[in-house]
């Protein structure tokens, strides 16, 4: 006996254990696939900031570009090929020579805006070997200039320098956070002199570009030449991963191990300076943003591993009541009723069961459905109960009985009264609640709203329709002009002291119809239809807010209010020819 409950639990432990390796299994694969969805998104973002931050570049070096070449043409360099001695220190002009060069250079930061921009640091001429002057956007300590510009100067880099005229971008030098371009002037052939201009670029400029980077702190950003030298200081990197680096400065995405860590690398070419924009990225990097993006997901699969455990086991014990409440929830679920319910149950675990799916279908419920859709709930609701609060058949019997002793009496305003009031009430009360009805009719309704108002206010109220024939037969929901309209005789004819119009306009524009109410009125604050406190709304604004709902999810279409206090208001909307 003891061996038979033994194989008995060991069998119900085997299924327990089946199950919840084939939840485990689908839950990794939905991961999975989320996973290289997400990641797939991140190199695309990755991509799309390369290529925006690669444009933004182009634009700056066309700047420089721009900037070195005014530099190199002007009136002192003009000299300067004239007169071997102009700037020697021994020509008595000599301090002049030099300050009237500084001050070109100045006009040439004015002229290009370098001053308010500074993506350029500062421009320095040489003469040889000998640092002639130089003007600066970024203030630095003097000695600190000199230095710096002496060392790119006596760097190898200056010796690559062969042709004239063209301008070539430098390595940055040790403790230097500056780019640099340089331009070779050579002076006419009898002499062996050249002017070396060196336009220094101001790394934080370039940063400027690199706001994708604030998302990925840990992105190396590299600018590789054609000898595939890094040009940008602030990411300098040993000159083993740059070479590795560099081997993939044609490729746009690439993989590749540098001392055993992955990186993801984006490459974009700068085709107007021959450079490669490189951003580098470590693996593991992006896999920590997926995980955050993840989370939610992740939070889910655990809710409903828990959940299936907590069916398995209570397979496992054959409490087949719970099992098929919870089947058939979870199908009324997939029929998108998620207003289900699971309901007490006396077993612990059960109960703890149904609370977790009842919260869980809660909450999906309040993403899902939307405070619109509770909204128009309400209203059929309160509309049903009017319904159900007077019987129509007696109501309008009554209606057509005085009707007919007011014609017999010879009563005709008290008979059309009835006639238009027995209209409307049919309209706005009695008919199909979600009906659409052809406009003519939907204006004749409103009309009987309009007579009744005008016998009320007499002189102080006057309307027009105007309605083209044969845009009478397209259809719209019920009620969709009369809340319009209603709006315009309680808001406009509240303390007015002068007579008001109201205008019904029916057009055809261009693949749809327009209608529009107008008004001469007192107007009102449109802002006020905008309020999330439904209580602090008039029942007429719930109106106007009501009808643009239903415009926007039947149509698409949006409800146009333009309102000024003092001048009226005018009100319009859209219908697809169909």
């Amino acid at each position: 006996m003891n061996k038979k409950k033994d194989g008995k639990r060991t069998i119900q432990q085997n299924m327990i254990f089946l199950l919840s390796c084939i939840i485990v299994l689908l839950g990794i694969s939905i991961i999975a696939n989320e996973y290289n969805r997400v990641y797939k998104i991140n190199i695309e973002k990755i991509n799309a900031y390369t290529n925006e931050t690669a444009r933004n570049l182009e634009e700056a070096f066309e700047f420089v570009s721009n900037t070195i070449v005014l530099a190199a043409t002007e009136t002192s360099v003009l000299e300067w090929c004239k007169d071997p001695s102009y700037f020697e220190e021994k020509n008595e002009n000599y301090v002049f020579n030099r300050n009237r060069y500084k001050e070109e250079l100045k006009k040439v930061f004015n002229y290009s805006s370098a001053w308010n921009n500074r993506g350029i640091a500062y421009i320095s001429v040489f003469e040889n070997d000998k640092l002639l002057l130089y003007t600066y956007t970024v203030p630095k300590k003097d000695i600190i200039i000199e230095r710096h510009l002496q060392e790119v100067y006596d760097s190898e880099q200056i010796n690559n320098i062969y042709n004239t005229g063209l301008y070539y971008f430098l390595s940055p030098v040790p403790k230097d956070d500056t780019m640099y371009a340089a331009l070779k002037i050579a002076a006419p052939k009898e002499r062996e002199s050249n002017l070396i201009i060196l336009l220094g670029i101001n790394n934080d400029a370039i940063e400027n570009t690199y706001e994708g980077k604030i998302e990925y702190d840990t992105m190396l950003t590299l600018i590789l030449d054609e000898d595939n030298k890094n040009l940008y200081s602030r990411d300098m990197q040993d000159d083993e991963f740059i070479k590795q680096v560099a081997k993939y400065k044609d490729v746009n995405e690439s993989i590749f191990f540098y001392k055993g860590v992955e990186y993801e690398c984006i490459t974009k070419n700068i085709k107007t300076v021959n450079l490669s924009l490189v951003n580098v990225i470590p693996k593991n990097s992006i896999n920590k943003m997926v995980l955050k993006e993840l989370t939610i997901i992740l939070y889910m699969i655990c809710l409903v591993f828990l959940i299936s455990i907590i069916v398995v086991f209570c397979m496992s014990k054959r409490n087949t009541q719970f099992i098929k409440d919870l089947d058939d929830a979870m199908e009324a679920i997939k029929d998108e009723n998620y207003a289900i319910r699971l309901k007490p149950y006396s077993n612990k675990a059960e109960n703890d069961l149904s609370e977790t799916f009842n919260n869980m279908t809660m909450k999906m419920e309040k993403l899902i459905n939307e405070e619109y859709k509770s909204k128009i709930l309400y209203q059929e609701l309160e509309l049903e109960m009017i319904q159900q609060q007077v019987n129509p058949h007696f109501l309008f019997n009554i209606l057509t009985i005085i009707q007919i002793k007011a014609k017999m009496l010879q009563d005709d305003t008290i008979y059309h009264m009835l006639k238009a009031l027995s209209g409307f009430l049919r309209a706005s009360l009695y008919s199909e609640k979600n009906a659409r009805i052809p406009i003519g009719k939907e204006l004749e309704y409103t009309e009987f709203y309009l007579y009744l108002q005008k016998q009320r206010f007499e002189e102080q109220l006057q309307y027009s329709i105007s309605l083209p024939e044969h845009l009478g037969k397209y259809e719209l929901p019920r009620l969709t002009i009369e809340p319009l309209v209603e709006n315009s005789v309680i808001h406009g004819m509240n303390n007015l002291n002068r007579s008001m119009e109201i205008k019904i306009k029916v057009e055809e524009a261009e693949h749809a119809i327009r209608i529009e109410v107008c008004d001469n009125g007192i107007g009102f604050d449109v802002e006020s239809l905008h309020t999330d406190d439904c209580h602090s709304l008039k029942r007429e604004k719930i109106g106007l807010r009501n009808t643009g709902t239903r415009l926007q999810l039947l149509y698409n279409s949006e409800l146009h209010i333009e309102s000024k206090i003092g001048e009226g208001t005018i009100i319009w909307f859209e219908l697809p020819k169909y």
